[in-house]
């Protein structure tokens, strides 16, 4: 992936996971992406609450707040069945 959070500008992002690089990469581009959308069939765990550093972690609570705040910004428990580009 493009490493530079510019090239996301006013575009929908879906990101595959929900661990703490999820929401690094997330955090990453947060103010450039229209919607960003992290997505998987667990639930997400908070590193607070598990102890575990693979779990997201407090630091990336800017994509949780805008998610609680009902923006377009999501956290999604979901299996995901097909990925398809729709022109």
């Amino acid at each position: 992936m493009d490493v530079d959070p510019r090239s996301y500008a006013d575009q929908r992002v879906l990101i595959i996971g929900k661990g703490n690089s999820a929401f690094e990469t997330a955090h990453a581009i947060l103010g450039h992406a229209s919607m960003v959308h992290l997505a998987s069939r667990r639930p997400m765990r908070l590193a607070w609450t598990s102890k575990h550093p693979g779990d997201v972690r407090g630091q990336y609570g800017a994509l949780l707040d805008s998610y609680q705040f009902k923006t377009l910004h999501s956290v999604l428990d979901c299996t995901i069945d097909e990925i398809r580009r729709v022109e």
